[in-house]
This record gives C-alpha cells, sequence and structure tokens, in this order.
C-alpha cells in the first residue's frame, strides 16, 4: 500500500494529490505512508497530526472554506517536507510547492477582503496591556500575514499594506522594537523586511514624520543596545542598508531628504560610539559595516561626512584593540574606501599618513598567518594589482624598511617593481609633452634631467674617463677634446652647408679675434677645434669665405 501511495504522488498530478490530501482522506494517506519498508522504525504520523499539531485561530475565521484551504496547505508542506523528501523528482517538489503557495494566496486576498477581520485583529494587538503568549501569537500571525502577501500581484500587495497601515501597522512596529523580548523584535523586523521589499520609498515618507521618527529610533537603538540574540542586531543593519541603497528608490528628492535625517541624527552618534572604551565588540563590528556601506554608496555626502567627524583616526583606533577581529574591520574599512580610488581618499590617506599605524600593527604582527596578516597583503596586493600610482609609490618611500623582509609572498617586491615602472612611465610621458611643447633651451633642459632620472648608473660611483651619456640618455665613449672635435664635425657633416643653423653663443665669455661684433654673436658656421672644450673654452673660427662675403655686402 506504501507504494502505491507513494507512486500516485509521482504521477505529479495536482488535481489527484489535492483530493488525497483532503481532510476526509488525510489520515488514511498517512498510515499507509507509514509503513515504509526502507525506514526500521515506524513513523508516527497520524499520531504527531492529531496530537502535536495544534491549530491556533488568534482572530476568528468564519469561512469554512478558507479553514480547509490552511489546513490542506499545511498537509502539503508536511508531505513535502518530511514524508517523502527523499523520493520526490524535482518536477513533483515544485508542483507540491505551487500548491502551497497558490493556497496561502488564496487564504490572504481571502482574509483582506473580510473587513471585520483586519480590524479585529488590530483591535486585539493594541488592547493587550501585558505582552504575553497570547499578543505574541497575534503578532506572529500579522508577520506571517506581510510576509505570504509579498508573493501576491503588486496591485494586491498595494492594497493589502495600505490596508495595514490604516488600521496601524506602524504602531504596533514601534510596540514590538520597544519589546524586550527577542521574539517580538524579531517579528517586528521581519513585518519592516516585508514592507520594503514591497515599497521602500513609503517606508522611508512614513520614517521621516514625527511618529516615524520615533520607529527609526527604535530601530537603531537596536545596533546601540545589544541583545541577547545578535542575528537581531544583523537583522537591523541589513535593514538600514536597504533604507540606505540609492537605488531602492527612484525618487531622488525622497532618498536625500532621507540621507540627510539619517547622517545628521544617526550616524554620527554611531561613530562616537566607536572611541567609546565601554562599548563591546559585536557593536563596533556592526557600525563598522554600516560605515562601509555608507562609503561605498553615499560618494560627495560621505567624502564630507569623514572629514567633518575625523571617520579614519576614529576607525583606526580600532587598530590597538586586543580583540584581533577590530583591527581587521578597521583595515577592510581603508581599504573599502580606497577600492572606490577616489582622489579624496586617497590624497587624504597619504596627507594624513594613515598607513602608518597600519603598518606598525603589521610589523608587530610579525611572520604569523593570521586574518590580520591577510587584510593587509590583500590590501597591497590591490593596490598594487590596480596600479594606483601615488599609493604604489607612497607605500615603497615610507614603508620600504617595514615591508622589505616579507619574502614569504611576492606581493612586497612586485610592488616595488610597479614603482620603478610607474617613474620610468612618468619619465617617458613628460619627455613627450617637452618635445610637444617645443624644444627651447628650458625644455633641452627638462628632458636631459628626465633622462638622468630616469637612468640607474651601474658604476661603482666613479665614471671612466673614457665614458659618458649623450643628450639622449645613451652611453659614448669619450677620448678627450679629439674625440668630441670629430663627433661634432661628423655630425656638421650630415648636414647641408645652407642648412646648417647658426650657434649663439651670446651668454658665453670668451674671447673673439676676428668677428667685428663685440658681443661675440655670430652667424654662418661655428666650429670648435683643438683640445678646448664645447662650453667655457671654445675657440670660434669664422671661415675666409664667409668672412669675405660678408666684407663685399658692407656687413660690419
Amino acid at each position: 500500500m506504501h507504494a502505491v501511495i507513494q507512486n500516485i504522488f509521482l504521477l505529479n498530478d495536482a488535481g489527484l494529490i489535492e483530493a488525497m490530501l483532503c481532510e476526509e482522506n488525510i489520515m488514511d494517506v498517512m498510515g499507509a505512508l507509514e509503513y515504509d519498508p526502507t525506514i526500521s522504525k515506524k513513523p508516527e504520523h497520524r499520531n504527531f497530526l492529531k496530537e502535536k499539531v495544534m491549530f491556533k485561530e488568534v482572530v476568528p475565521i468564519h469561512d469554512v472554506a478558507i479553514k480547509a484551504k490552511i489546513h490542506q496547505a499545511y498537509h502539503i508542506g508536511y508531505v513535502k517536507d518530511v514524508v517523502l523528501p527523499r523520493v520526490l523528482d524535482d518536477a513533483t517538489f515544485g508542483t507540491l510547492s505551487s500548491m502551497v503557495l497558490f493556497n496561502n494566496m488564496d487564504v490572504v486576498v481571502a482574509l483582506h477582503n473580510d473587513q471585520d477581520f483586519v480590524q479585529t485583529l488590530f483591535q486585539k494587538v493594541q488592547s493587550y496591556q501585558c505582552f504575553g503568549a497570547e499578543w505574541l501569537d497575534l503578532v506572529g500571525f500579522l508577520r506571517e500575514l506581510c510576509s505570504l502577501a509579498r508573493h501576491l500581484q503588486p496591485s494586491y500587495q498595494t492594497s493589502i499594506f495600505n490596508k495595514l497601515i490604516q488600521f496601524g501597522l506602524f504602531d504596533c512596529l514601534g510596540q514590538l522594537l520597544d519589546n524586550p523580548a527577542d521574539q517580538a523584535k524579531r517579528h517586528g523586523l521581519d513585518i519592516l523586511q516585508s514592507l520594503m521589499q514591497h515599497d521602500p520609498l513609503l517606508l522611508k515618507r512614513v520614517l521621516l514624520e514625527e511618529k516615524g521618527n520615533k520607529l527609526f529610533g527604535l530601530l537603531i537603538g537596536g545596533l546601540t543596545s545589544m541583545p541577547k540574540d545578535s542575528g537581531i542586531a544583523w537583522q537591523v543593519v541589513e535593514i538600514v542598508k536597504l533604507l540606505l541603497d540609492p537605488e531602492s528608490s527612484d525618487s531622488k528628492d525622497d532618498q536625500n531628504k532621507f540621507l540627510e535625517f539619517f547622517y545628521g541624527m544617526y550616524l554620527g552618534r554611531l561613530v562616537d560610539m566607536l572611541a567609546y572604551e565601554s562599548t563591546s565588540t559585536e557593536i563596533l563590528l556592526l557600525i563598522m559595516e554600516l560605515l562601509s556601506f555608507c562609503v561605498q554608496y553615499h560618494s560627495i555626502r560621505a567624502q564630507y561626512f569623514v572629514l567633518q567627524n575625523d571617520v579614519f583616526d576614529k576607525v583606526l583606533h580600532l587598530l590597538l584593540k586586543r580583540d584581533k577581529v577590530l583591527p581587521v574591520a578597521a583595515v577592510r574599512f581603508l581599504r573599502a574606501c580606497i577600492g572606490l580610488k577616489e582622489k579624496f581618499y586617497i590624497s587624504h590617506i597619504i596627507s594624513r599618513r594613515l598607513f602608518d599605524l597600519v603598518m606598525e600593527v603589521f610589523q608587530k604582527n610579525g611572520h604569523r598567518y593570521n586574518l590580520l596578516n591577510s587584510v593587509v597583503l590583500e590590501l597591497l596586493e590591490f593596490i598594487k594589482h590596480e596600479n594606483i600610482a601615488p599609493l604604489v609609490a607612497h607605500v615603497v618611500e615610507c614603508y620600504d624598511s617595514m615591508l622589505s623582509s616579507i619574502d614569504y609572498v611576492e606581493t612586497y617586491r612586485q610592488l616595488k617593481a610597479r614603482a620603478r615602472e610607474n617613474r620610468g612611465t612618468f619619465n617617458e610621458e613628460r619627455q613627450e609633452q617637452l618635445k610637444a611643447s617645443g624644444t627651447g633651451h628650458e625644455g633641452r633642459e627638462e628632458i636631459r634631467r628626465c633622462n638622468i632620472e630616469g637612468i640607474e648608473l651601474q658604476c661603482d660611483g666613479q665614471c671612466n674617463s673614457g665614458e659618458g651619456y649623450d643628450g639622449e640618455g645613451k652611453s659614448v665613449e669619450i677620448d678627450g677634446g679629439d674625440a668630441i672635435q670629430t663627433r661634432r664635425e661628423e655630425n656638421n657633416l650630415a648636414i647641408p652647408k645652407h642648412d646648417r643653423p647658426g650657434l649663439q653663443l651670446g651668454l658665453v665669455s670668451y674671447e673673439d679675434d676676428d668677428s667685428d661684433d663685440e658681443n661675440g654673436a655670430m652667424s654662418g658656421l661655428c666650429t670648435i677645434t683643438g683640445d678646448k672644450r664645447l662650453i667655457g673654452d671654445a675657440e670660434i673660427v669664422e671661415p675666409e669665405s664667409e668672412k669675405k662675403s660678408r666684407k663685399e655686402n658692407g656687413c660690419v
């Protein structure tokens, strides 16, 4: 009989399954499924459904058909999750899940259409002075109602939530979040999440009102007063992040109003708690999580807040905490700021030397392979991989003595290589800019300086008398003045005579016996003879042909 009933379920016929699990047949079906030959101990499905399962009707439901759908949805879920989970194929499992969902949707729509039911529900919730088990059952039903409403069509969702708000949903939420019982807080947070998924803008507008301000204050209070169940605090963080997410709202005006409200009223207080010695580790981690989110998603507003409230100083104070998870959180915050590649954060980090304390803590940690070691190395790896040039140069120049001992990974060696590459690239780009702007005297001097800076001389402190560097930064052989003279003559011969430029030496101190120009300015070809140096003791010789031509033309 067990095999017959099991195979009927595997036929995947929704109508047949619905008939088998109705009130008249459910116990017979469960009795047959108890005799599973693959299980050594007989399960007591009928006993569980009769004696253990209790249907709590917190508000009377007068429609018998709705009650039957509630029972049937539970029975289908019980078969799917308890009785036959090992033998159901994907298609049958999906059919059973869809049947549960459709039954729940029918129940929610029917209860929504019953005007007296919703009104009676909120009257009972608000009438209780002592928040006991019955009151928790009422708010638990309300939480389930909001959760199931998310699966309806948008028009039905809007209608249901508007009705709940009309009857005092937010007053009920205030009672739940202000209740010391963790279960009440969880119910309230679940209802808030359902509202957020339905319409974030609606919730933001309510929170900006006077009554909503109190509700949001209670929500933030879940961060500052850590409950026994830390999962509640993390749930609060997730809800606040959803509220602060710019993509959760299409209205920029409403979003800006809410951000101004949050930054002005609450975020500053949370940041101040970073410096309090009495703040617990769990709360500090929650605040750091929220700060990292704000920095990543609120750009200019977050930058202004960081600057005005000395956020970096308060965050880096966590590096001195004995609990190692807090220094890790501080480094991760820096990593989040650097990951944005914003000039503001990079300049602030460099000018304030914010890496000083990070590197000091990293050095004290030594070669211990722990989470702190990993996050600092990952930070350096990110700077190297993304080639954030100012930070690459800053780390190499300021912390080389601290980081040079890292030999168990290639991160810092590769970072130094990247710094050298960046310097070479900068010099090349600078030369291209100078060449494009002209080749005047100042430009030639700047190019020569860049060439010298871009070359690493491979010598032992003294250059041989026969070596030097030409104007392009290349090594050349020098053999006294004759070598220079020969090189100059070869260069001049390579240029036609009528195209050779005149050499202006008006600023050089020398004696000119052949020229009538007292300032020493010459036109035409200038050559350098003898062992004289190029500049300083140059001997200028004017060709006879040029001199004769000048006199014939009457030039003095």
